[in-house]
């Protein structure tokens, strides 16, 4: 039976009567109808395409006056805030208009695969951007949000139904906590009917009330009433959030948190998540939709030195370019978008400051954040620490070579390490380990993890730090052609791998008996192996290196794919369905380093 009335005279206003619930709207759709007779024939036609009430009204809906917001400005605020209420106004109209044509599109069955195609690349980039049409947004400074896959993931979670209303993000300054702020007040304001935000920015005495199409500017003082309720959002940005029943997300740096205004908060809250560093494929989809100015080039030296930092690699590299614009300041520009790493690089001095990064102390937990990054698992809620790049790991090492390591050893030997930095520091010693020369009987313990191999050997290894190479991707791996050359990532988000030995070792350095391997990233670098390339069947040795205290128990790695490959979901790996052909003729081995095996160095 079709959704129309029967027994009477159809027509569009019949329709209008029939479909629509709101008053309002009924109004106003009977009135434009009634001013525009010429368009009631058409209407109807096109309202006859739709199968279903509900894709009838949003069609309805579209011959309706966009809703203007209003700015009610109690006190003088950021006017960059009122054009939120337009980007939302924006995104609205879009979605419906996209509905809209997709129907249309498949009802009269002219289908465009590839204009269709959700996965082709041009529009999965366009779908990350949010713009504004009339300047730049608020918290930003830019015309244009880049919206990274960690804001998706991050919005889900706060908005999923839980028990606890309180989260807490924050991870590495400057990978951009508050712009999920951002992108979580838009998406409320977007998604959610009849929805209160209240934003407390950064400055600490300034609130921004969204309700409905409007918005107010006060103190905190003037939305305490709205606060008290649990349909509320709070969002707070850096500064001391109030303890009160709305939903609350607070986004802080790690050397922020530990100062007295936020610790109330910190004892109360459950939800912690832990935003990740970018990288380098979201820094350049950024510099290409919003920071265009940075020449790329420039954006990937800087990233070489600093890391996924988009405040270092973007933000300051587009500022100084408007003030020094002439080719000839490149290396100005990069020495100036370097500066507070570089003060962060001179702070350290000896081992025992290095290790104060890993601790809640104030002062370093401020300078570690330029020097290590906190990577968080899947879930967001825990973190290991990485060198923020191997630049940053070169300088501090030759600053520390004068120093005895024993300090260090002490350190890797408590495998209770409270501080998350056992790992770093682990791998710190055996890259200097593997580049101390030993006597000349010295070798590695190392066993075969396959089913049924037990073969032991004995390797020798020496690297020569001032010799080793650096790739930037894992295709990079195939520019060397020749046996024993070292070879290690720039940035310590590379995949699956700590180190290369051309042609066929693949060193990945941990202190965790469990260290599934991610097939997708180990797939991105076998085939760049000099053995692969020189024979795909030659066998390449995944090595683990682990401190002498795991080495025993150490078993066979499962390898493992994200349990939606969507990236929907990224809360837990699941193992892999079928092995990749190229990882047939990898072999997993493990590899003992004896952290009291200084003895045996020569001098």
């Amino acid at each position: 039976m079709s959704d129309s009335a029967s027994g009477s005279t159809v027509n569009i206003k019949t329709e209008i009567v029939r479909l629509v619930e709101d008053q309002g709207e009924k109004a106003e759709l009977l009135s434009y109808f009634t001013k525009h007779k010429d368009q009631q024939d058409d209407a109807l036609s096109d309202l006859n395409c739709f199968d279903t009430n509900e894709n009838k009204l949003a069609y309805l809906r579209t011959f309706l006056k966009p809703v203007q917001p209003v700015a009610k400005r109690s006190r003088l605020g950021d006017p960059l805030f009122g054009g939120i209420l337009e980007v939302v106004v924006s995104l609205k109209q879009n979605e419906v208009t996209r509905r809209l044509s997709t129907l249309l599109t498949n009802i009269t069955q002219r289908e465009n695969v590839e204009a269709c195609n959700p996965e082709s690349s041009t529009d999965a980039q366009e779908s990350n951007i949010i713009r504004s049409n009339t300047g730049d947004l608020a918290v930003i400074e830019e015309p244009a949000l880049y919206v990274r896959q960690a804001y998706k993931d991050l919005y889900r979670f706060v908005t999923d139904p839980d028990p606890d209303h309180r989260f807490l993000i924050t991870g590495t300054s400057g990978v951009g906590k508050s712009c999920f702020l951002l992108y979580l007040l838009i998406q409320l304001l977007r998604n959610v009917d009849d929805v209160t935000v209240i934003y407390h920015s950064r400055q600490g005495k300034l609130c921004y009330c969204f309700k409905d199409s409007n918005l107010e500017v006060g103190e905190i003082d003037d939305f305490l009433d709205r606060l008290h309720s649990s349909r509320t959002w709070y969002l707070v940005d850096s500064t001391k959030p109030e303890i009160v029943q709305a939903k609350t997300v607070v986004a802080v740096s790690p050397n922020s948190l530990n100062d007295d205004q936020f610790q109330d908060f910190s004892k109360i809250v459950v939800n912690k998540y832990c935003m990740p560093p970018w990288t380098i494929e979201e820094l350049k989809a950024c510099r290409e939709h919003i920071f265009l100015q940075v020449p790329e080039n420039l954006m990937l030296d800087i990233f070489d030195r600093a890391g996924g930092v988009p405040r270092y690699v973007l933000r300051h590299p587009a500022r100084l370019i408007k003030k020094y614009k002439n080719p000839s300041d490149y290396d100005t520009i990069v020495n100036k978008s370097m500066e507070r790493v570089e003060e962060a690089i001179s702070e350290i001095e000896n081992f025992d400051e290095l290790l104060l990064c890993f601790t809640e102390n104030a002062s370093f937990v401020k300078i570690s954040n330029r020097i290590v990054h906190r990577w968080p698992d899947p879930s967001y809620e825990d973190y290991y620490y990485e060198w923020a790049s191997s630049y940053i790991y070169k300088t501090i090492m030759r600053k520390l070579e004068k120093f005895r390591w024993d300090e260090l050893l002490q350190k890797i030997r408590n495998p209770s390490d409270v501080t998350n930095s056992r790992g770093i520091m682990f791998e710190l010693y055996v890259i200097h380990h593997f580049a101390t020369r030993k006597d000349e009987g010295f070798g590695y313990d190392m066993r075969c993890l396959e089913k049924n191999d037990n073969r032991r050997i004995r390797l020798k290894i020496y690297i020569s730090e001032k010799n080793i190479q650096y790739v930037r991707t894992a295709e990079n791996l195939s520019n060397y052609d020749q046996d024993c050359i070292t070879i290690r990532p720039k940035v310590k988000n590379f995949g699956a791998a700590d180190l290369f030995i051309m042609p066929d070792y693949v060193f990945q350095i941990t202190v965790s008996k469990k260290h599934p391997i991610k097939q997708k990233e180990l797939v991105k670098i076998i085939p760049n192996m000099l053995a692969y390339r020189r024979d795909n069947n030659a066998k390449i040795r995944l090595v683990f290196v682990v401190p002498d205290d795991i080495y025993d128990g150490f078993e066979y790695q499962r390898y493992v794919t994200p349990k939606k490959d969507n990236g929907d979901d990224l809360d837990d790996f699941k193992d892999v369905e079928r092995l990749s052909s190229v990882l047939s003729n990898v072999e997993q081995w493990v590899l003992k380093i004896d952290l009291s095996m200084r003895q045996q160095e020569r001098s």
